[in-house]
């Protein structure tokens, strides 16, 4: 039903109403005086030395419920919502009117031009607002909300977004006359928001009851599963570090994905390959893992640890660390301090070490590296389990997501269950000492988490024990244990003989050579972990058919099995994020920032998929942005618009090369050259 803003019969409106602004931009170049589009066969160089930057808001879209207005002038924005504040008539004067703009990053920018003060920024990263409020409204990010892009969003609700019907490249003015069809693209943005949002409104009730976060969702529901359990909350409260050292150490010893390529076959094209990979891998291990449920304290222990009643946190120092085999364990990154280094692509194959550990990773550091261990410091924590409640919830999401997928007319809860069960992990790792980002005058100032004072947030943290429904170290201790999983399957390849026939591994995935020579090896993994879940089952006294539910294709989802992941005719890595694999349907790309059509520029020959490969701009569509700080171009545009929005970003297209860094490049050679050093 139309809702429009307008209701001349005074007849009260309240901030219930769906609102979302997009707009539109050209980004352009002035070079010797001229005016210029961007091209894709001019260098990089030459739009970095030669050029000055500039961008001009061309349309403006508002979309209120049902219906979509369009402004050409970004001067009338502000005479609009000055409409909308003096026709609204609030039912109670704290309430907010609330706009959604996706990518709220970028549109506020561009907000900058007006002469406003906003009453508050949130922000966790400069120049990344997530929301901010200006007189009595407050503009909202949608897609730190979906975590999806509007194309994406627009699948989800079955409201295709249009493609290619904007050409970005061509230069306009509020003056440069629109095509319908360029008109209904703009429209079509707005169209993906408000269907989206309505469907939040109607799950929430009200516009201003939706969480800020897609983690934010999920947050919402498990504080309302133990807002009344007393015992629970302060136990918790009771596990969170008390002091600034033991927030640092916290820290220090999180570690979070992992990913890298075999150095011995980087830069080869194997053929006979295939992939493995973890069902739902940090939801297994946040099952079945073990877990600290006490506070991790000082002790003098300094061996004879007792794994199986700790868990445990280990200030390690290796002197004279040498690699064991081809492929290495340790992140450069994940350490203290590393003297006379050598590195595999960011991993270490040799030097002095001093890093914080859990007794998860002191398993996999022994079996990789020789050299003389020393405890500097240990410390410790009674071992348990998560709360039940808290796992029922992990498999009550799982079970929705594995018996929801493919099923017609069930897509939203799908992606709502797939979206909740990612994000439980990630309020785990929610840093309990967030950086201090502030916007005053139209400046961003930040303040880290290690240099702002931590004490007073810790304290916080004991004095508002209602609110503290997890632990940051129960999330250091699923990546630590889903890590642990993943090694646990590169070493009994090794065992095998299979160390070779590794190609490249990411978090929850493995690509092999030659897989029909481990067939026992995943069988062997997999009878495992089957005996992890029968055992969790029993100890949570949880149906073991909650662990394991039937998909509609009549197929059993067993959590936290290695399943098969791809057959590859060929698979050629460059390291981390950098792969291409050929198979039945042909290439396939995937490389950090690169999107996977940028495969057609391949050629269909995985060979070119090289050191020094160039996606091209075009194709690739990597941005670049450059902030107008108050300096972007003023002056006569094109049509003969005057030019005067002193805020402003210009985005231009850039191409991506593949590359290896000297070091890596060097590491690869000798490794070719002399095997194992």
């Amino acid at each position: 039903m139309m809702i429009p803003w307008r209701q001349y019969n005074h007849r009260e409106i309240d901030s219930n109403t769906i609102l979302c602004l997009d707009i539109e931009v050209s980004s352009f170049w002035i070079h010797k005086g001229k005016i210029i589009e961007w091209d894709k066969n001019l260098s990089d160089d030459f739009y970095n030395s030669e050029c000055e930057k500039g961008s001009c808001v061309y349309i403006w879209m508002f979309g209120i419920e049902d219906t979509i207005y369009y402004g050409r002038e970004w001067d009338d924005f502000p005479e609009f919502l000055a409409m909308i504040k003096e026709d609204a008539v609030l039912k109670n004067e704290k309430d907010k009117i609330y706009i959604y703009i996706h990518n709220f990053s970028y549109e506020f920018q561009f907000l900058l031009n007006f002469d406003w003060e906003f009453d508050a920024v949130f922000a966790r990263q400069m120049r990344k607002p997530m929301k901010a409020d200006f007189d009595i409204f407050q503009f909202r990010c949608s897609y730190v909300l979906t975590n999806l892009s509007l194309e994406s969003w627009g699948k989800q609700l079955g409201v295709q977004k249009l493609k290619g019907q904007l050409d970005y490249i061509i230069l306009r003015s509020p003056k440069t006359p629109l095509f319908d069809y360029e008109l209904e693209y703009c429209e079509e943005d707005i169209h993906v928001m408000l269907v989206g949002l309505a469907k939040y409104r109607e799950k929430y009730g009200k516009i201003k009851s939706i969480p800020l976060t897609a983690t934010g969702e999920v947050r919402k529901v498990v504080r309302k599963m133990y807002h009344k359990n007393v015992g629970y909350l302060k136990k918790t409260t009771r596990m969170l570090p008390r002091t600034e050292e033991e927030y640092k150490i916290s820290r220090a010893v999180f570690g979070g994905g992992d990913t890298h390529a075999n150095v011995q076959n980087v830069n080869k094209v194997v053929e006979d390959a295939a992939g493995k990979d973890e069902c739902s891998a940090y939801p297994f291990f946040m099952c079945v893992g073990s877990y600290p449920t006490s506070r991790f304290t000082k002790t003098i222990e300094r061996d004879n640890f007792d794994f199986d009643k700790f868990c445990y946190i280990f200030l390690l120092k290796i002197t004279g660390a040498k690699l064991k085999y081809k492929i290495s364990y340790l992140a450069r990154s994940r350490c203290i301090s590393v003297y006379g280094g050598v590195y595999d692509n960011g991993r270490i194959v040799s030097g002095d070490i001093v890093l914080y550990c859990t007794e998860y990773d002191l398993k996999y550091i022994k079996y990789f590296y020789d050299g003389k261990y020393e405890f500097l410091s240990v410390r410790k924590a009674i071992k348990g389990h998560l709360d039940k409640q808290y796992v029922n919830y992990i498999l009550d999401l799982f079970n929705d997501k594995t018996t929801l997928k493919g099923v017609k007319g069930m897509e939203d809860l799908y992606m709502q269950q797939k979206a909740y069960l990612n994000s439980l992990y990630g309020m785990m790792v929610t840093d309990i000492v967030m950086p201090e980002v502030s916007f005053k005058n139209k400046e961003w100032s930040a303040i880290g988490q290690l240099q702002k004072p931590i004490q007073p947030a810790l304290d916080n943290l004991q004095e508002k024990w209602y609110k503290n429904i997890l632990s940051y170290n129960h999330g250091i201790y699923v990546t630590s244990q889903a890590r642990a999983g993943l090694w646990e399957a590169i070493t009994a390849m090794i065992e095998a003989g299979g160390e070779d026939d590794i190609l490249y591994y990411d978090t929850d995935s493995l690509k092999m050579a030659h897989p029909e020579k481990y067939v026992k090896v995943w069988d062997k993994l997999n009878k495992k972990r089957l005996q992890m879940l029968k055992e969790a089952a029993k100890r949570y006294k949880i149906p073991l058919d909650r662990f394991m539910p039937t998909a509609p294709n009549g197929k059993k989802s067993i959590l936290g099995e290695w399943s098969d992941d791809g057959e590859y005719k060929k698979f050629l890595t460059l390291g981390a994020k950098k792969y291409c694999y050929e198979d039945d349907d042909g290439l396939h790309l995937t490389v950090s920032g690169v999107p996977k059509s940028a495969v057609k520029c391949l050629e269909g020959d995985i060979t070119r998929f090289r050191d020094g490969f160039i996606f091209d701009s075009d194709t690739c569509r990597k941005g670049l942005a450059t902030y107008m700080d108050g300096n972007n171009w003023k002056g006569t545009f094109i049509d003969g618009y005057e030019l005067d929005q002193p805020y402003g970003l210009n985005l231009r297209n850039i191409g991506y090369t593949l590359g290896l860094t000297e070091e890596f490049k060097a590491y690869v050679q000798l490794i070719a050259d002399w095997g194992n050093i």
